[in-house]
């Protein structure tokens, strides 16, 4: 089982492919629950959707429009990096009396992550949360 990526590992990835922000929204609870938007901002201004959930890719496309053939090492590599970025929410599998919504914001300019969102429980009164990964 991989280690989980280090902030530097998810930044230094995203430079590599040219991507200066990701926008994640996600929801769920009581065992139901994920990713539902991830949307990346590459250096040329061009917004992709992206999925966390892909298996390798065997190509990828570069900002110019162009796409290029990759290895399987650099397929697994960016692969992870969504994967990486999709499980910053910290819900694991949403199992549990609460349901949540929130957004992740990865700004590599600002080498900044935001996660912010609110979780309610049965029962009890909601709350919001904010974090910050400097």
């Amino acid at each position: 089982m991989d280690t989980p990526m280090t902030k530097k590992e998810i930044m230094d990835r995203l430079i590599a492919l040219e991507v200066v922000k990701v926008y994640v929204e996600y929801s769920g609870g009581h065992d139901d629950g994920g990713v539902d938007h991830m949307e990346a901002t590459f250096t040329s201004g061009r917004r992709e959707e992206q999925d966390p959930d892909a298996h390798w890719p065997t190509r990828v496309q570069h900002p110019s429009a162009h796409f290029t053939d990759i290895s399987r090492t650099e397929a697994q590599e960016t692969a992870r990096v969504w994967g990486a970025i999709a499980e910053l929410h910290g819900c694991g599998s949403f199992a549990g009396d609460w349901s949540v919504n929130g957004t992740i914001i990865v700004d590599v300019k600002k080498d900044m992550i935001t996660i912010k969102g609110d979780k309610s429980r049965e029962y009890t009164e909601p709350f919001d949360y904010y974090v910050e990964h400097n």
